[in-house]
């Protein structure tokens, strides 16, 4: 799928958008195929800024970053209020999928840490194994 450059979604959208593909593409396509890698990455960023908007009361939006640089998934962004105005911030992700021959969470962080692919403002997502996209849909 193709997205526009500089419009950024909530991470609900990102959420809603990858259930509409396993309705329309099935589980094995959406969670497996090299086509949807990037609404695998939107998905697993979504859930990760739900959940940390909810915990520390923000608003996050978002975008895939192929565009930026080979190296950053999505980019991210979220508007901090300083006295009368708002600072926007925005930050990388680099979501790595966890191999299903692989189980070790240290390992996989630690190769992509000797890449040097994280800077200042990038974080690292680990995605889980891809069959979990399937199973969580199922529930």
């Amino acid at each position: 799928m193709t997205y526009p450059q500089n419009i950024y979604m909530s991470p609900r959208q990102a959420v809603s958008r990858f259930h509409r593909l396993i309705h329309k593409y099935g589980t094995d396509r959406v969670s497996k195929g090299n086509n949807f890698k990037k609404e695998r990455e939107l998905l697993c960023t979504g859930v990760f800024l739900m959940a940390t908007g909810k915990y520390n009361r923000e608003r996050y939006w978002m975008r895939p970053g192929e565009d930026i640089s080979p190296d950053i998934d999505v980019r991210a962004v979220r508007y901090d209020k300083e006295d009368t105005s708002y600072k926007k911030r925005d930050f990388d992700i680099q979501v790595t999928e966890l191999e299903s021959r692989s189980t070790d969470i240290l390992e996989a962080v630690q190769k992509k840490m000797k890449k040097g692919l994280c800077s200042e403002k990038t974080e690292l997502l680990v995605s889980p194994d891809s069959r979990v996209y399937g199973l969580w849909w199922m529930m």
